[in-house]
């Protein structure tokens, strides 16, 4: 994990073969910013290739996912560092589209994740504990499919797949209470640290009576893409946390203060 200390994980990744992805940084600046977010992708585009048009997907915690159509894509293009889709957590692009674009994942502590499903195909999603609870991984896979088989696109078999898990904070620094613990049947590598919020805990302000852990959300998530079929090699899980290393801005660290919300890039080269 990287740290204040030492902020030197990476934060670039080969998304299988001919695929790749970033994350930008606290002093990137807040990527709803249209101008912050040009300048950021024109410093990550592939080498040798021009900045491509790009679209984020919006921020609104739900297990909804966006398929992108040739008018979107086209629209992006003529707009300083693309567009926005609000509404939904998740973007999918296949054909043409999908090798025109770089899709974005909005995040400042819940993690990113990047699938890519062969030369033609690819996905993003913002996954929180809400989305990642309500199954946006196997929500992003099938809608995957599912616009793949519309476009005419022949993809490969789930276990040729390639996923990047973008930083996210980490289960040392995020503890949840019962209705996160009760919201799905969280894969055992995800949680640790059980503890009990006493009555008389919460009479002193010290949080809902309760049980509390520890939940590693980029454990869950590598879960999940094994469940749907990702070998685990070909799954990425990013090193930094955003509460320690110092490049990054954690939501929870700045006291829940909104206003700057970095992104998981990944595009087809």
């Amino acid at each position: 994990m990287a740290s204040a200390a030492d902020s030197s994980a990476a934060l670039s990744w080969a998304l299988g073969e001919g695929g790749g992805a970033a994350y930008s940084t606290r002093e990137d600046g807040h990527m709803f910013d249209e101008k912050l977010r040009s300048a950021w992708l024109a410093s990550v585009s592939p080498a040798g290739s021009p900045p491509r048009a790009a679209i984020m997907a919006g921020c609104v915690h739900k297990p909804l996912v966006k398929v992108i159509t040739p008018e979107m894509a086209e629209e992006a293009s003529r707009c300083e560092g693309g567009s926005v889709v609000s509404g939904v957590d998740g973007l999918v692009a296949c054909g043409s589209v999908a090798r025109s674009l770089t899709l974005l994942a909005p995040g400042a502590d819940c993690p990113g994740i990047a699938i890519r499903a062969g030369p033609e195909c690819i996905g993003v999603a913002h996954c929180g504990w809400r989305p990642t609870a309500g199954g946006m991984v196997n929500v992003l896979v099938t809608s995957m499919e599912e616009a793949a088989e519309a476009a005419g696109v022949s993809l490969p078999p789930r276990s040729e797949w390639a996923a990047v898990i973008g930083p996210g904070i980490s289960g040392a620094h995020y503890e949840v209470d019962g209705p996160v613990l009760e919201s799905r049947d969280w894969p055992d590598a995800a949680l640790w640290g059980l503890r009990e919020v006493t009555a008389e805990d919460e009479a002193l302000g010290r949080g809902k009576a309760g049980p509390r852990m520890r939940l590693d959300l980029r454990a869950a998530l590598r879960s999940d893409l094994e469940d749907e079929g990702l070998p685990s090699a070909s799954i990425v899980v990013s090193e930094p946390c955003t509460w320690d290393d110092d490049r990054l801005r954690s939501h929870r660290q700045d006291g829940g203060v909104k206003g700057l919300n970095q992104a998981l890039a990944a595009w087809i080269s």
